[in-house]
């Protein structure tokens, strides 16, 4: 979202106890106003207008996090009215493959698994339900060194609700 001093905990908190580091309980502690600053960087987040056009751009190839299930709207979907089935021409890649035991899976398993997708052109777009397991897909295709990607925020719920975009199944 702009700011680059990061990290991700592999593994999230339950890794972070698992492996015996320090935990405080803090209630109604007060904080001082800080100086955070960040800059938005647009290439990394796009909208729907951008996914409309990618669907049919050769050069771009859209991933979709959620579950075999959902991508196939063989299960409902968890938001009341939304419509079930995917993005046109997007592919299945539910980010639980990415994971092994909450964590992610090596560098070569995640080549692996990328590679058996057939991703055509030299651009992703990751989508899932709401925009954040898409980021999975993102730190994913990071981690094996791709480069021209982002992440459609808006996602399904916003796809499926806009009944004027088209749909598969």
């Amino acid at each position: 979202m702009g700011y680059h001093n990061i990290a991700v905990l592999d593994g999230g908190f339950p890794a972070w106890k698992k492996a015996g580091y320090s935990i405080e309980s803090i209630v109604n502690k007060k904080y001082e106003k800080g100086n955070f600053s960040a800059t938005p960087n647009p290439k990394y987040f796009c909208d729907y207008k951008t996914v409309l056009n990618a669907v049919s751009d050769t050069n771009t190839t859209i991933l979709d996090a959620r579950s075999i299930d959902r991508f196939y709207a063989k299960v409902d979907e968890p938001r009341k009215d939304l419509r079930s089935g995917h993005i046109p021409n997007s592919l299945s890649l539910p980010y639980s493959e990415l994971i092994a035991n909450g964590k992610m899976k090596s560098s070569e398993e995640i080549k692996k698994i990328v590679n058996t997708l057939n991703v055509k052109g030299n651009n992703l777009i990751f989508s899932c339900g709401s925009g954040v397991t898409a980021c999975i897909l993102a730190l994913a295709t990071k981690i094996i060194g791709i480069k021209n990607k982002t992440v459609y925020d808006g996602s399904w719920t916003e796809w499926g609700s806009l009944h004027n975009l088209p749909i598969e199944l």
